[in-house]
C-alpha cells in the first residue's frame, strides 16, 4: 500500500499531510515538488528539469539526525533524501504566489549515511495546485502572521537585542521581515477582484 499523500495550498506556502503502512527501517520521508516557477520565484539550488516546463526540486529540512557528530552549524539545510523529515506533516514555505506545484512522499529507509529510496511505497503525485489565495467557488482567504516564533525568524535577527531589532523591522515599509508577516495584500473589496453576490 503507497503512502496517502493530502496538499492544501494557501496563499504563499502549502500545506502537506500524508499516512503511510508500517514500513520496516523506515527513518523518515523525502519529499519531492514538480514545480513551475512564477515569474520572481527562486528555484531550490538542487532543481533538476522536468517535463512541461516542470522542474524537479527534492525538499531541504533544517532538522537532521538527534545523534549528528558534529553538530551541524545552525540554519544549514540538507535535501530530506539526506535529512529525511521524521513526521507525517509538512508545510512548505519556499514556494510562492503564482507557482504550480505536485507533490510526492517518498520513505527513507537503512541508515544515518546510508538512506536508499524505498520507492515500491512512495505516493503518487500529488495534483498539481496553484499557490494562491484563491479557492474553488469564488473565495478568497489572506492571512497576516502576526509574530511567528519560528527557526527562521530567530535566524534572521541578530543575536543581540532580537526584540528591538524586530521592532524596527516592524517600522519600515520596505523591510522584508514586515513583508513576510504581513503576507499578500487582499485586492480592493467590491472590484473586479471583490466578492461577487
Amino acid at each position: 500500500m503507497a503512502i496517502e499523500l493530502v496538499v492544501r495550498p494557501s496563499m504563499d506556502s502549502a500545506f502537506l499531510a500524508w499516512r503511510s503502512p508500517f514500513i520496516a527501517g523506515c527513518c523518515g520521508f523525502a519529499l519531492t515538488r514538480k514545480i513551475k516557477r512564477a515569474a520572481g520565484s527562486v528555484a531550490s539550488p538542487n532543481a533538476k528539469p522536468g517535463p512541461d516546463g516542470f522542474s524537479i526540486e527534492t525538499v531541504s529540512s533544517w532538522v537532521g539526525f538527534a545523534d549528528l557528530d558534529p553538530v551541524p552549524p545552525a540554519g544549514t539545510r540538507k535535501p530530506t533524501t539526506e535529512w529525511p523529515i521524521q513526521k507525517y506533516l509538512w508545510s512548505d514555505f519556499m514556494v510562492n504566489p503564482g507557482d504550480q506545484v505536485a507533490y510526492r512522499v517518498t520513505p527513507m529507509t537503512g541508515s544515518e549515511g546510508n538512506l536508499r529510496a524505498d520507492e515500491a511505497n512512495a505516493s503518487p503525485w500529488s495534483d498539481v495546485f496553484t499557490i494562491a489565495a484563491e479557492t474553488p467557488g469564488n473565495i478568497s482567504c489572506y492571512f497576516n502572521r502576526g509574530i511567528v516564533a519560528s527557526q527562521w525568524l530567530a535566524r534572521l535577527l541578530p543575536q543581540a537585542d532580537r526584540g528591538q531589532a524586530l521592532t524596527d523591522a516592524i517600522a519600515d515599509p520596505d523591510n522584508k521581515i514586515r513583508k513576510f508577516l504581513a503576507g499578500e495584500d487582499p485586492p480592493p473589496a467590491g472590484g473586479a477582484e471583490g466578492h461577487k453576490h
